[in-house]
């Protein structure tokens, strides 16, 4: 699910929504049991699609920023063909950039390249 980053089960819960400009950006805040270990996650959408994830851990640190931009429209699914995310620690930032192309869902013409046995 990723309009929601797969944060609509049982760890998160919304805690606050608002528009600005374009985009729709929603704060998660980890259910009680969960505070200990998890911290807030802010989403943005922007038409209607996932545009954007900041984590923070446990102690309100930012920990890592993703975006999703150039979405293709593949059957009927939405899919970003280009994700920057980037990776903040002591020592820095790390930047990682992910783009796809020629992206074909659910093609069975090499599924040999799946089926195989673990041993």
């Amino acid at each position: 699910n990723l309009i929601n980053f797969g944060l609509n089960d049982i760890v998160y819960d919304i805690t606050n929504v608002k528009k600005e400009e374009d985009l729709i950006i929603i704060t998660w805040t980890p259910k009680e049991k969960f505070k200990q270990n998890f911290g807030r996650i802010i989403t943005s959408k922007k038409d209607n699609n996932l545009h954007g994830v900041v984590i923070y851990n446990k102690d309100d640190v930012l920990v890592s920023k993703q975006i999703f931009e150039q979405y293709v429209r593949i059957g009927n699914i939405d899919f970003p063909s280009k994700i920057t995310q980037i990776q903040y620690s002591s020592g820095g930032e790390s930047y990682q950039l992910t783009e796809y192309k020629n992206i074909k869902l659910n093609e069975t013409e090499k599924n040999f390249y799946y089926n195989f046995i673990l041993k």
